[in-house]
């Protein structure tokens, strides 16, 4: 019972990783006020829960706050374009929904919907890859559309992932509290379903540090 509860047991790491989970979360939260700068936050954050809160370290706000102006030069444009894309397609839905355009606003609808959870897919792919490979902007989006089609039964569990953030982001209007855990447990369930993926392509070489 003693090793249960000392520092270097089960519930002690539990609730350590829960605390930076929740410290990562609000301090995601603060440096994302400036929405631009969401995409390199999304990688520093993937990086550090990868790096320090999965394999139970320390630091992980530090390790954060020093990722996040390193990741600036590939997240911030990335981030930018999958921000763009996404602004088009949800006015593009706005002005179907808001316009009676029969049976052709169905068959846009469908397709705007489907194109917008295309982009939550391969999004939730390139910010990861981002934090664990090599690449340009060009190849991180190419890669991260192939990833999603090689392995589907991931695609299919991270755009259930994306859907929970997106309601989750709505919910915190009812319940803020939810902010203290939506984007650090997100991440951390997205790390622990990618990296066993990401592992394979690894051991060929270009990963960061």
């Amino acid at each position: 019972m003693k090793e249960f509860f000392s520092i270097e047991g089960p519930f002690m790491q539990f609730f350590g990783k829960l605390w930076d989970i929740i410290l990562l979360s609000v301090v995601f939260c603060v440096c994302s006020i400036p929405i631009i700068t969401f995409g390199m936050n999304c990688i520093a954050l993937y990086y550090t829960v990868v790096k320090v809160v999965l394999p139970g370290e320390r630091h992980a706000v530090r390790t954060f706050l020093k990722m996040v102006p390193r990741n600036a030069r590939q997240g911030l444009p990335l981030g930018i374009l999958f921000e763009i894309i996404i602004a088009v397609l949800t006015y593009s839905l706005i002005v179907i929904l808001h316009n009676d355009m029969g049976a052709l606003g169905v068959f846009f609808g469908v397709v705007f919907v489907m194109l917008f959870m295309i982009v939550l897919v391969v999004m939730a792919y390139a910010f990861p890859m981002s934090a664990r490979f090599e690449n340009t902007i060009g190849e991180i989006v190419a890669n991260s559309a192939f990833m999603a089609l090689e392995h589907w039964k991931e695609t299919t569990s991270l755009l259930i992932l994306q859907a929970a953030f997106l309601v989750g982001m709505i919910l915190i209007v009812y319940i803020p509290p939810i902010i203290l855990i939506l984007p650090g447990a997100i991440m951390w369930m997205q790390a622990k379903l990618l990296e066993p993926v990401f592992d394979s392509y690894l051991k060929e070489g270009g990963s960061k540090s």
